[in-house]
């Protein structure tokens, strides 16, 4: 995040994201991956994730466990993704 602008920067932080950890482009379509730090408990990493293209777990109400991977899909080309594995 030092590369942004410093009030972008600040604005992200109060908003509780720690860190940029993954941007994709694949010609039109763009991934973008905040983590934050909105766990109240240890339970693992909480990250937002942002797809410009639509697909499906981006849609609202759609729900995916895969072993310690927990996917929520928020709409808009949202996802929460949360990550419990302890290692």
């Amino acid at each position: 995040m030092e590369q942004l602008d410093s009030t972008l920067q600040k604005e992200l932080r109060q908003k509780g994201i720690i860190r940029i950890t993954s941007i994709r482009t694949d010609g039109k379509c763009k991934y973008i991956q905040y983590m934050t730090n909105w766990a109240k408990h240890p339970v693992g990493d909480f990250f937002l994730n942002y797809d410009v293209c639509p697909i499906e777990k981006t849609k609202k109400g759609y729900y995916k466990q895969d072993s310690f991977i927990e996917i929520w899909g928020v709409g808009n080309g949202w996802t929460i993704l949360v990550d419990s594995d302890w290692i």
